[in-house]
């Protein structure tokens, strides 16, 4: 499975970095994810409102709290994050374009209302990661969209047009607005002030920390790819809390716990690939962000859409197992490769 997860991905990038030779080609890409993104908030919504308990109205879930075609909600809010990423860097390219071109208008405006569609279809997945990062996402965006519009070239043209979608924006914010239930979402994150209290008590936390003395143990090499599930039970049996489902007064601790992940991807990474299988992944990001702070001329604002997106991503990935998800991951590849080869290319014309 693992094997089939990173051969998938490292195909879909060699194809893409080679394949795509034309600006054009790389927008089509993007808006081709970008629109599958939207199309999944949207179908996901309607699913709720329905009161389905199947994917899609026609297949039965293993697991009762999907999204979308997502069966763990968590990995459906951490896809719709980086479809706003996606919206964010594109929305920066084409009002780029427009401000060359002279032109009022465009497509980057379509891109800011599908950032608050995302953002609505996050609220009402009631995934606390998702919504915490990709509140922080969306937040970013929009206080840069609004940084870039007032130093705009074109201000003076476009604030008629810029009005009107605002408004747009601002009725379908508070119509949003009454179908998110704000109780919900603070009963998702509970008492905060008492979670950080006691936070080394959280099972997750506990599991890090348990983790985190596998990886020193084969710190270099690690324990394998896709290990982690075997090697844990291990050294699980140590910690009740995370062994056993529950505590009787009477008979003590009962059950047995599973996991399957450790709920933090970077630790985990780094127990089953070590420092040097964790190297080349590295290696491959740190391309990425070399070529968006190098290779993105005329295009800063997408570059660095881009860069507090990956924060993001690897953010949540210290807080869940998003990074496990084989089309998450594919898809988070696919993403960085299409965005940086378009800045590339931008780049290499402007300097031509």
């Amino acid at each position: 499975r693992v094997l089939s997860c990173f051969a998938a991905a490292f195909s879909l990038v060699c194809g893409l970095w080679v394949g795509v030779r034309r600006r054009s080609s790389a927008v089509l890409l993007l808006w081709t994810l970008v629109l599958s993104g939207v199309c999944m908030a949207i179908v996901a919504m309607l699913q709720k409102f329905t009161g389905t308990d199947l994917v899609l109205w026609t297949v039965k879930s293993p697991n009762a709290q999907f999204w979308g075609t997502f069966f763990y909600r968590n990995h459906g809010g951490a896809y719709l994050i980086l479809m706003i990423i996606a919206c964010s860097a594109l929305y920066f390219y084409h009002f780029n374009r427009a401000e060359r071109r002279g032109q009022s208008g465009g497509p980057h405006l379509l891109l800011f209302v599908f950032v608050a569609v995302l953002m609505t279809s996050l609220g009402l997945a009631l995934s606390r990661g998702g919504i915490l990062f990709g509140g922080l996402m969306t937040g970013c965006f929009f206080i840069a969209a609004a940084g870039r519009w007032l130093f705009s070239t074109s201000i003076r043209n476009s604030i008629l047009l810029t009005l009107v979608v605002g408004s747009l924006l601002g009725a379908g914010g508070y119509m949003a607005f009454q179908y998110v239930d704000v109780q919900d979402i603070e009963r998702r994150f509970g008492d905060i002030e008492k979670t950080i209290e006691t936070a080394d008590q959280d099972s997750r936390m506990i599991c890090t920390k348990v983790t985190w003395k596998m990886a020193q143990e084969e710190l270099w090499f690690g324990w394998g790819a896709g290990s982690w599930r075997y090697i844990f039970p291990m050294y699980q049996k140590s910690y009740p809390k995370i062994f056993y489902i529950r505590y009787h007064p009477s008979r003590g601790w009962m059950g047995r716990k599973i996991y399957h992940y450790a709920h933090n991807d970077v630790v985990q990474f780094l127990c089953e690939y070590g420092i040097v299988g964790c190297s080349f992944l590295l290696l491959i990001f740190g391309y990425w962000v070399w070529c968006l702070l190098f290779r993105a001329a005329g295009n800063t604002m997408s570059a660095v859409m881009l860069l507090i997106g990956l924060v993001m991503v690897f953010g949540h990935a210290f807080a869940d197992f998003i990074l496990q998800s084989p089309v998450y991951w594919v898809a988070l590849n696919g993403l960085f490769c299409v965005s940086v080869k378009l800045l590339s290319l931008h780049s290499e014309r402007v300097y031509r």
